[in-house]
């Protein structure tokens, strides 16, 4: 079965980072403010309960990388959560 571009993209980024937050656990981790906009409807979706910038809320997302808006994937693609090709 061959992935979509997209699905693989979040597959990426959901692996990028699950590996940063093992590295980084316990501490914040800064969220460009284009990150926070083109997030912030998926956040209130699926992970309200998690402080922005806590690895709780970053384990969050992980889980629901699959369900993430484009618009989101594209801002944590910017930001550096995945390289581009």
């Amino acid at each position: 079965m061959i992935k979509t571009e997209y699905s693989l993209r979040v597959t990426l980024i959901a692996a990028t980072s699950y590996a940063m937050l093992l590295g980084l656990a316990g501490q914040a981790f800064a969220v460009p403010e284009y990150v926070k906009q083109a997030c912030k409807a998926d956040y209130k979706k699926f992970c309200p309960d998690y402080a922005v910038g806590t690895p709780a809320l970053r384990a969050c997302m992980i889980g629901i990388a699959h369900q993430l808006s484009p618009r989101c994937v594209d801002a944590l693609e910017r930001s550096g959560e995945k390289r581009r090709k």
